[in-house]
């Protein structure tokens, strides 16, 4: 009877722990699916916006990534690519993949940053590290670059990218 009261207490213990865990455990985002709260902000969806900033407001690192894009990209807030990096390194020190796959991006085309290739291989490979494959093949792109067999590099985002971040043109010359 003893162990079945402990275990009844352990159970009551262990839900209240689960009712005050923070709000960011219950919103938290995927990679594809700040893809597509982009993309639908994209096409006007405020209600996809909303959805972003609560998760960012709540400590997604995902979400404040997706944030970024739309800065970057002018996409629903106008082009901030001070903001848009801001973002990008809120979410890299959280532990985000996809984070420093836009920071390569930033530092590989000298938006905002003074261009340079290494610093841009070491985000890439950070991002392919924690497993975004755009991270993965980024450093590949670059070590080519940096080889000379490439004579410059177009750094675009994934393929799911909204069509109208597909049409930007980001370019690294050598």
């Amino acid at each position: 009877m003893k162990e079945a009261i402990r275990a009844v207490r352990l159970l009551l213990v262990g839900l209240l722990a689960l009712s005050i865990l923070p709000a960011s455990w219950g919103v938290a985002l995927s990679i594809p699916e700040g893809w597509q709260l982009v993309a639908q902000a994209d096409q006007g969806d405020r209600g996809a916006l909303e959805r972003l900033i609560q998760a960012y407001q709540a400590q997604d690192p995902e979400a404040a990534t997706a944030l970024g894009v739309l800065y970057l990209n002018g996409v629903v807030y106008p082009r901030d690519l001070t903001r848009a990096k801001e973002y990008f390194e809120w979410a890299h020190a959280r532990g985000s993949a996809w984070a420093p796959y836009w920071l390569a991006v930033l530092y590989a085309n000298g938006l905002g940053v003074p261009r340079d290739t290494q610093t841009a291989t070491r985000y890439a490979s950070t991002s392919g590290e924690r497993g975004y494959v755009g991270g993965k093949l980024t450093v590949f792109l670059l070590q080519l670059v940096l080889e000379r067999k490439l004579k410059y590099l177009r750094v675009l985002p994934h393929s799911s990218t909204p069509a109208i971040l597909r049409s930007t043109r980001l370019r690294m010359r050598l």
